[in-house]
């Protein structure tokens, strides 16, 4: 009896989770200055990630292992999407010499927080917004901080 159960337990460790690696924050010290509020439609206001209180050239680290899918300029902003499973986490202002397709691994440098374009008008003074999402859209990054998941009951 004890096999099989060895078998099923094997069978569902092998089994996706919708978060398969907790993250940790970007910043060594973070301190949360702008929670995620979810919007209410796709186009709908609100703020689709949080933001963490930095400062000019602070280091910022992978909150999660996968592979950079951008690393570059939008706007009058330098941003870094990593991706993982079958969701992309986003920060900016970074700026970084990684590049589309390299692989990070969580805790790895990958840039420091940098200065926005004087003609924008970003939201907080050097501030790292951190944002998750998948194809239904904007998640809280803070679900996946330190494992935290969505509740669920135990068999």
């Amino acid at each position: 009896m004890l096999p099989q159960i060895a078998a099923i337990s094997l069978v569902l460790s092998q089994i996706s989770s919708p978060y398969p690696e907790a993250m940790i924050y970007p910043f060594t010290t973070a301190i949360v200055i702008n929670d995620y509020r979810a919007p209410e439609s796709e186009y709908s206001p609100g703020h689709r990630g949080i933001d963490l209180q930095g400062y000019l050239d602070q280091e910022v680290l992978a909150p999660v292992s996968g592979l950079v899918s951008f690393a570059g300029q939008v706007g009058f902003r330098e941003l870094i999407t990593i991706e993982f499973g079958d969701k992309k986490v986003s920060l900016e202002p970074v700026c970084s010499t990684l590049r589309e397709g390299q692989t990070v691994t969580q805790g790895q440098l990958i840039g420091t927080l940098c200065q926005i374009a004087t003609e924008y008008n970003w939201h907080c003074d050097f501030c790292l917004h951190f944002g998750v999402r998948n194809q239904q859209g904007y998640l809280s990054p803070e679900l996946f901080i330190n494992g935290m998941s969505p509740s669920r009951l135990l068999p």
